[in-house]
């Protein structure tokens, strides 16, 4: 199973991002990718319905590619966001629930888990709730927080997610790119993780990836 992570584009901060974000779509349609996996944060303030538009389009024009994707702090879902005016394509899941959500992909063997912020500030550690439903599928967490514990962001703890059994948590929310562990990351602002999981029987997911060179911004 191929995938990309990225996480804080930004859309809407500087009308660069938007390169960045056509960048990514690229590379997906060239590497035909099985997953595109987006951290939270996509646009930099709750989206208008032309931008969200622009994203539809571009997601639905990915021919292999599924996305998976959650909202962040900047982004979140307030109830009258236009996130719930838009029907995304059908490659596309947005994992919404505030409490945990998840993905089946039976053909790759693959559950995605997640969680949308339906506010901009929570300090409750909700990801330490979500627990896998079968160890024998690649499992993965699609994570918007602070593994620092250091503001109003949901705080994540390296040791829950390895203890639920995940294969790879993708983060979001830090700005510079971390490499937690060998199955926990952070991609950047600027940048994307571009990699692969291998799962054979008897034996645990192995992610491998490759960092894809950026410039380093401000950390959030």
């Amino acid at each position: 199973m191929r995938f990309i992570h990225m996480a804080d584009v930004h859309l809407g901060e500087a009308p660069e991002k938007w390169d960045e974000f056509y960048e990514v779509m690229n590379l997906c349609e060239e590497e035909k990718t099985d997953l595109l996996l987006i951290a939270g944060d996509l646009f930099d303030n709750l989206p208008d319905m032309e931008s969200l538009k622009k994203v539809d389009v571009a997601f639905g024009k990915l021919s292999k590619t599924r996305v998976v994707m959650i909202a962040g702090n900047h982004d979140y879902l307030k109830r009258t966001s236009h996130y719930f005016d838009l029907v995304f394509p059908e490659n596309v899941t947005f994992l919404v629930n505030a409490n945990g959500d998840s993905v089946i992909f039976s053909d790759m063997n693959v559950e995605v888990f997640g969680l949308s912020y339906e506010m901009p500030e929570i300090e409750d550690a909700r990801y330490d709730k979500l627990k896998i439903n079968d160890g024998g599928r690649i499992n993965i967490l699609l994570a918007h927080g602070n593994i620092r514990g250091e503001d109003k962001s949901i705080p994540i703890h390296q040791e829950a997610v390895e203890k639920a059994g995940f294969d790879y948590a993708a983060l979001g929310h830090l700005h510079t790119r971390i490499e937690v562990s060998n199955r926990i990351a952070y991609t950047g602002s600027k940048g994307y993780i571009r990699g692969e999981i291998v799962k054979e029987a008897g034996k645990p997911s192995i992610p491998c990836w490759v960092y894809v060179p950026y410039k380093n911004v401000k950390e959030d």
